[in-house]
């Protein structure tokens, strides 16, 4: 069982507790309708469509997603009215296409998979480019060098918009940017800048995913 305290803050949370429940997972809010403390009760979900609110937060989605993939059995969820995060949701279905699990959207709203298993043992995260974009902005009102290792090329944060001005300012010739293989730890740089300081990268960690 699994249970989740007041630390978290509270909110959304009958969605959350809704959209369990519409797979046969059984979940209560202990002391009152819509706030937390949640108790969840692990078990194998009877149903394969889930189904979660758009306008609620998109980690519910994304988690829904990520548990219906640790089983070799079809399934689908849908999307109940325009999902304010759909870019999250895209990050979540490209990282278990990586994992050997490919959900599709085969109608507005609606995320199908097949059956299918989990063929890895390690998840490479995206690093979050809403948090990143803090120092984006420090490093271009102070002019200074600002090396953020790990976001794809290809990658779908919205928030990743702050950096085209300084994009712009680049391919002008006024901002030096250092190119750096996709899949890659980054630049060269990035490990010129911190030796110059007698530091270096600590080693990501694998996540171990067992069956």
């Amino acid at each position: 069982m699994l249970f989740a305290f007041r630390w978290i803050v509270d909110g959304c949370v009958l969605d959350l507790v809704e959209s369990l429940r519409s797979i046969g997972v059984p979940s209560e809010c202990i002391e009152r309708a819509g706030h937390l403390p949640v108790a969840i009760r692990g078990t194998e979900c009877a149903k394969r469509e889930a189904r979660v609110r758009g306008d609620a937060s998109s980690q519910f989605a994304s988690a829904l997603m990520l548990m219906l993939s640790f089983e070799d059995r079809a399934a689908s969820i849908r999307i109940e009215g325009d999902a304010v995060s759909k870019p999250y949701l895209e990050l979540t279905r490209r990282m278990l296409a990586e994992a050997g699990v490919a959900w599709s959207l085969r109608e507005p709203w609606l995320y199908c998979r097949e059956r299918g298993a989990i063929r890895c043992d390690r998840f490479d995260i995206e690093p979050d480019a809403s948090s990143a974009g803090y120092f984006f902005a420090l490093a271009a009102a102070t002019r200074s060098k600002l090396i953020v290792r790990g976001i794809r090329a290809d990658s779908v944060q919205a928030d990743l918009a702050l950096l085209d001005p300084l994009l712009r300012e680049a391919d002008a010739g006024r901002v030096p940017l250092a190119i750096y293989p996709s899949n890659s730890a980054g630049p060269a740089e990035a490990d010129s800048l911190l030796a110059r300081y007698g530091c270096a990268w600590n080693e990501v960690c694998a996540l171990s995913v067992s069956g």
